[in-house]
């Protein structure tokens, strides 16, 4: 209860001054340092099959906060529009989210063969930040619904949860 009373103590205090809280810094970086964020390594496509593409899909809190079909919170674009997704293993794959934060992927050569649940590699991102990544089974991640009939299904082959 303290910490609430000296959060709204100061929140009136500011607003007594006369400074706006648009004043307040802003958190521009979420990469950089939540215990809970991740993102995953996702292939995505149309339902139409007019188009497909492979993205990082981050998530504040990737622990619980995208296991139910929720849209990400930002993403980075791998490949798009090519005629078969990214190959996640072997390679680093590295993109740029919209905050500017580069996140990236070493997933290990073998990965594709291990069972739902194992450590398949590491990440990292532009802030210093490193991540676990593990291997998904597939499953939708989420889905965006464009028009009557139209799908953007996005399936979970990796997930990297921060160290």
């Amino acid at each position: 209860m303290h910490g609430i009373t000296t959060w709204l103590a100061a929140g009136l205090a500011l607003f007594s001054s006369g400074i706006s809280a648009s004043a307040l810094p802003v958190d521009n970086h979420p990469l950089e340092k939540r215990a809970n964020n991740g993102f995953y390594a996702a292939n995505c496509a149309w339902s139409d099959g007019n188009g497909r593409g492979s993205y990082l899909m981050y998530y504040d809190n990737a622990r619980s906060g995208s296991q139910s079909g929720q849209q990400p919170n930002d993403q980075a674009e791998i490949q798009t529009f090519a005629s078969a997704f990214t190959i996640w293993e072997g390679s680093q794959k590295c993109g740029t989210f919209s905050s500017g934060t580069t996140g990236c992927t070493n997933i290990s050569a073998s990965a594709g063969g291990l069972a739902a649940g194992a450590y398949a590699g590491s990440g990292s991102n532009s802030w210093g930040a490193t991540f676990s990544c593990y291997k998904d089974t597939g499953r939708i991640l989420f889905q965006r619904t464009e028009g009557a009939h139209l799908v953007w299904t996005c399936r979970a082959i990796y997930y990297c949860f921060q160290n």
